[in-house]
């Protein structure tokens, strides 16, 4: 979910309320090899036997599959809040800066696994340690940490910490255990939990973690902030009111704004009329700068460019990408859309931002299996569709990351 620390960070979105039947079976293939790889593009199954599916990604853009290798551990299916199969969280799985590790969650058993990755991208599994609490979705690194987002934890274990080495080994953080600002409900009045904290994020500089509570304030949710202590560990929390209903999907620009792909309201018609705000950051207070229509449904996962100058937000209701330009102040224009293959459920930039990968969890026709749009990603930040693969993975697939 993300390479850099401006352009990494990719938005989660809101589940579309369909049934999601039947899963085809994953099996190990062998590592393979791709004719000079530009890098390599991640994706996980989120299957009771969780894997990591590993594509070498050439020169023109165009991924093939290298290799899939199992974390250890366990996903998890019938996930809240409708239910659905794939994790409704972002950065599922998470690239260390120097694209030398790869961690990913495994909802189903509480823990997390962790990768060294291989000059040619292939994945060697490190190690795997418990997540501190119930159902982890997503995780963030920086600078030898790892923190863990716990969406469905009654006793308040909802952001916890690991050290990790550079080899890749991780250790659980004494005292790092934090509860978010509002405590966990089954239901938030509308028959939904709350606060279903979705991501977590490090701040820039790796002082302060960012939270979206999603369904806490009828719907409105808020954003958490936990500044950390030089020991690692984080302070009390602190939260910060949304300017728009369900922020989702958090990332930076790299002039130090909060990007924040919001799903939208669930009591208009139609629903979830999504939105892109930005917020100037101080410490671990946000200030609002802007607010813009999506002009699409559920907008919920985000992609900066490094250049911090361009947002690609996926819309899973509308099936389409909305496409924002970035001012220096952080006010956000609306440049257009691009239509998706099916309902997209993470989006991950290429280290170089030149190209732009979707992982829709059902296709637009209604069938099953998650397929992965290309798109080629322009200097005046349009997009060009390149292709669509079709991976064999089932619609459980949840997160997507690139080098």
């Amino acid at each position: 979910m993300k390479v850099s620390t401006l352009a990494r960070r990719h938005a989660m979105l809101w589940p579309i309320a369909i049934p999601l039947l039947g899963a085809a079976a994953l099996f190990s293939l062998p590592a393979g090899s791709a004719d000079s790889p530009e890098g390599a593009l991640y994706a996980m199954t989120n299957q009771p036997l969780n894997q990591i599916v590993v594509f070498a990604r050439g020169a023109n853009g165009s991924i093939s599959e290298l290799q899939r290798i199992a974390t250890g551990g366990a996903g998890s299916l019938n996930n809240p809040p409708f239910p659905q199969d794939h994790l409704d969280a972002d950065n599922e799985i998470e690239l260390t800066a120097d694209g030398k590790l790869l961690f990913a969650v495994n909802a189903g058993d509480d823990t997390v696994s962790s990768f060294r990755i291989s000059p040619h991208g292939g994945l060697t599994l490190v190690d795997r340690e418990p997540s501190g609490g119930n159902h982890p979705v997503s995780l963030d690194s920086y600078n030898g940490l790892l923190y863990v987002v716990n969406e469905l934890d009654q006793a308040g274990h909802d952001i916890s910490g690991l050290r990790y080495a550079p080899g890749g080994t991780m250790t659980p953080i004494p005292g790092s255990t934090r509860s978010l600002a509002t405590p966990f409900t089954p239901d938030n009045g509308f028959g939904f939990a709350a606060p279903l904290a979705d991501q977590v994020i490090f701040s820039p500089d790796g002082r302060e973690l960012y939270v979206p509570e999603r369904t806490s304030n009828g719907f409105h949710g808020q954003i958490d902030t936990f500044a950390i202590a030089a020991d690692g560990t984080p302070g009390p929390v602190h939260a910060n009111a949304s300017n728009a209903f369900i922020p989702f999907g958090l990332a930076w620009d790299n002039k130090g704004h909060l990007i924040v792909a919001n799903a939208g309201s669930p009591f208009v018609s139609p629903p979830f009329q999504g939105s892109a705000s930005s917020y100037s950051q101080s410490g671990a207070t946000l200030t609002p700068v802007d607010n813009k229509s999506s002009a699409g449904l559920a907008t919920c996962w985000v992609s900066v460019t490094n250049n911090g100058k361009y947002a690609f937000m996926s819309n899973q209701h509308s099936l389409d990408l909305s496409r924002f330009a970035i001012g220096k102040n952080g006010q956000l224009t609306l440049l257009g859309k691009v239509a998706t293959s099916g309902p997209g459920a993470d989006t991950a930039l290429s280290s170089d931002s030149q190209y732009l990968y979707v992982l829709d969890v059902l296709n637009a026709n209604g069938s099953h299996g998650a397929l992965i749009d290309s798109y080629r990603v322009g200097p005046d930040g349009s997009l060009s569709y390149l292709a669509t693969t079709d991976p064999g993975i089932a619609d459980s697939a949840s997160g997507l990351a690139s080098t």
